[in-house]
């Protein structure tokens, strides 16, 4: 307990007479009364690094450098300071070398790549599962789903299964609904289905003759 709280709760004295007593504004009174625990100091300013600052420009070169790079030719925070200390002169501990890296790394924005497609000419093929119920028995279909990269148009049809002659059908009744098929389809590894799109690879439909050209604009 404060003292302010004392004041308060033991001598029942008003907060602004606590706060006259112990020199300090109403409002800090009314902080201690408000919680249990005293106030934890915030920093309001970051503190000068004479030392590190000097060289934290290098550091920052240093991670950006990095970028694109496999990560084992990356540099670790231990090389870092090791460059540092060997081309720079820095004087500075190790431990604040590795607070920068990490304060630094924080704050670089992740970089993203964006996706184009031209219309109708790529299509995204996968298998899901879903519950549904079928005269009143509630089991498990595989849904067999395409959609058109460019306007995100979708495509599903259940089956029993996800052998070959579904993979067929689906197809024929996506290119029905969509007046077409696609020049290319990216079908997801059959390895991993539930895997980052990233890995699904261009192809061009199997078991259909090529086309000639892109589907209608949807």
């Amino acid at each position: 307990m404060s003292v302010s709280e004392d004041w308060c709760w033991v001598e029942g004295l008003s907060r602004r007479k606590a706060a006259k007593k112990e020199g300090v504004s109403r409002h800090a009174v009314r902080m201690a009364l408000s919680s249990a625990a005293p106030p934890r100091y915030r920093l309001t300013r970051s503190r000068p690094r004479p030392v590190l600052g000097r060289v934290q420009p290098v550091i920052a070169e240093m991670l950006r450098s990095d970028e694109g790079k496999p990560r084992k030719q990356r540099h670790t925070a231990h090389r870092i300071f090791a460059r540092l200390r060997d081309e720079y002169g820095y004087q500075g501990s190790e431990p604040s070398v590795r607070r920068c890296v990490a304060e630094l790394r924080h704050k670089q924005p992740e970089a993203f790549v964006p996706l184009a497609y031209e219309p109708g000419t790529e299509a995204q093929v996968d298998f899901g599962e879903a519950q549904v119920v079928i005269a009143g028995v509630r089991q498990e279909v595989q849904l067999f789903c395409m959609k058109l990269a460019y306007s995100r148009l979708p495509f599903v049809m259940a089956f029993p299964h996800q052998r070959q002659e579904a993979f067929f059908e689906g197809h024929r009744e996506a290119f029905r609904f969509f007046g077409g098929p696609p020049p290319a389809d990216l079908r997801q590894p059959e390895s991993g289905r539930k895997a980052d799109p990233g890995g699904a690879q261009p192809a061009v439909a199997g078991g259909f003759s090529e086309p000639a050209g892109p589907l209608p604009v949807r």
